[in-house]
């Protein structure tokens, strides 16, 4: 009785969440028939229609959070929807509708994405008791969460397609296709978007009792919370080989820092990595006590700033070698990035992190820019 009454439950949560999410579910749902189209007819023409809808689906779910956590009126709701619809209208006219490869136009795109999650998972926290390492963390279990759950049911209808196939009737090699495009393009997303915690919002500030909105604001804190596995796996695991992967380019930059360190161009997307890893890492271990998390946070920003400094100088000096590349200049922007992230995260307090994500917005949008 309990599985059959957890089944309900999240059957009840993909409702809500097509609910709170109306625009996003269409364009997911539009995605889809568009995928299907695309399956029958064995062509990819329509890709800049694909990346099109995908931007509306995130505009319009941060529309949606941007609708709570600032305005309670349906008409601004409804507003903050058009916006959406516009801004990917223009996208789609900016992008245009030829099919040759752009990988100017594919790495904007990829910034732009990469904006509009960082401002899904930072909006929410806008003047709120939750912090952004918190709905940071919200979304990572979230993520991972579906990851599993798409993994297993992808699976599960494979073998059902398979088991047919062998058993009863021949089924054309499309139906995979068609059932994981369902999958990802359709049920994945709504799954996600379930997990997203319903966040105090300016309704509920105007209108609820402050019993109530200190009972919401626990129950959120309880949804937000470590689980201790992932304590565990944060604590036990990520922070050590985060630390000994530390140590061993600290030797290697003390060893090489007048020589190799300065033309070594493998070294470049290694520091890049190794930034986003410890960054990651870090807004994981803001939500965790442990001594081995707290020494972390005190240690590690403070040695992630010297590290992206120096190799961002070797990024601008590599400069008058090859000139200023894609690649490269992203390199020193993320660098740029890294090095005030770890000023952050040095100086302020953890519920201050959410300036990281306003620096991050900032210098995206800027490196899409010019």
């Amino acid at each position: 009785m309990k599985l059959v009454q957890n089944i309900q439950d999240k059957f009840q949560g993909l409702i809500q969440a097509s609910k709170r999410y109306p625009l996003t579910v269409l364009f997911l749902v539009v995605i889809a028939g568009l995928n299907t189209y695309l399956i029958q007819q064995e062509t990819d023409d329509y890709i800049n229609y694909v990346y099109s809808l995908i931007v509306g689906v995130f505009l319009s779910a941060v529309a949606q959070h941007i609708y709570e956590r600032f305005f309670e009126k349906t008409s601004q709701r409804i507003a903050l929807m058009g916006g959406s619809l516009l801004l990917t209208l223009l996208y789609f006219y900016t992008i245009g509708s030829s099919t040759v490869y752009d990988l100017e136009m594919t790495v904007k795109t990829s910034i732009i994405f990469l904006i509009l999650a960082v401002a899904f998972i930072w909006v929410p926290t806008i003047k709120n008791r939750i912090t952004f390492s918190e709905s940071y963390l919200s979304a990572f279990k979230a993520f991972f969460t579906t990851v599993l759950f798409t993994v297993i049911l992808y699976a599960g209808v494979g073998f059902i397609i398979f088991a047919v196939d062998q058993l009863l009737f021949s089924v054309d090699y499309k139906a995979n296709l068609h059932s994981a495009n369902l999958i990802i393009s359709l049920f994945s997303p709504i799954f996600f978007l379930s997990y997203t915690p319903g966040y105090v919002t300016k309704k509920d500030e105007a209108t609820q009792t402050p019993e109530k909105l200190v009972a919401k604001q626990n129950q959120i804190k309880n949804e937000v919370s470590v689980p201790k596995v992932l304590e565990l796996l944060i604590s036990y695991i990520l922070i050590p080989l985060t630390a000994i992967f530390t140590v061993i380019l600290l030797v290697y930059l003390l060893q090489n820092i007048t020589g190799d360190f300065w033309t070594n161009n493998l070294l470049e997307p290694m520091l890049v990595s190794y930034s986003v890893t410890v960054i990651l890492v870090y807004l994981l271990a803001s939500n965790i006590e442990t001594k081995s998390a707290l020494l972390f946070r005190k240690i590690f920003p403070k040695v992630l700033v010297p590290i992206v400094l120096f190799q961002t100088i070797s990024s601008v000096l590599k400069i008058q070698e090859t000139g200023l590349t894609h690649g490269r200049y992203y390199v020193i922007l993320f660098g740029l990035f890294a090095v005030i992230a770890g000023l952050i995260f040095s100086i302020l307090p953890v519920k201050k992190n959410g300036w990281i994500a306003v620096v991050l917005i900032v210098l995206s949008v800027i490196s899409i820019t010019p």
